[in-house]
């Protein structure tokens, strides 16, 4: 009788065991990637370098786009397509970080005028 009940409980802790890492793994987020846009100068002239660098460093990047915006327009600076690891995975490759090198300004980016334009990361 009392080998049945330490059975029953072993059995018992087993079971929240593995359902503790079952959901563990389906719902793991890894935090919003950190992200660093580091233009030379401080307004975008005919050509200015852009320096971003985007990282995150649980589950690794997943696809990454460098946009400028003005005037309700947007045009696409690089595109970059990552693959982070699955939420059940602890452990293998991913990537990082990324670093982007881009010239932002009305030599580099057709129909970019004058006011405010903002680089957008996502």
């Amino acid at each position: 009788m009392q080998s049945k009940i330490v059975r029953t409980a072993l059995l018992i802790l087993f079971a929240l065991a593995a359902s503790t890492f079952v959901s563990m793994g389906a719902f793991r987020v890894g935090p919003l990637p950190a992200i660093e846009v580091t233009p030379q100068l401080p307004v975008i002239g005919r050509r200015t370098p852009v320096a971003i660098v985007a990282s995150e460093p649980i589950r690794g990047l997943s696809d990454v786009r460098v946009e400028v915006l003005q005037g309700g327009r947007m045009h696409l600076l690089a595109e970059r397509v990552h693959s982070p690891r699955a939420p059940w995975q602890f452990w293998g490759a991913r990537d990082e970080r990324d670093e982007f090198v881009d010239e932002v300004g009305r030599d580099t980016i057709e129909g970019l005028g004058e006011g405010a334009a903002e680089i957008r990361v996502t």
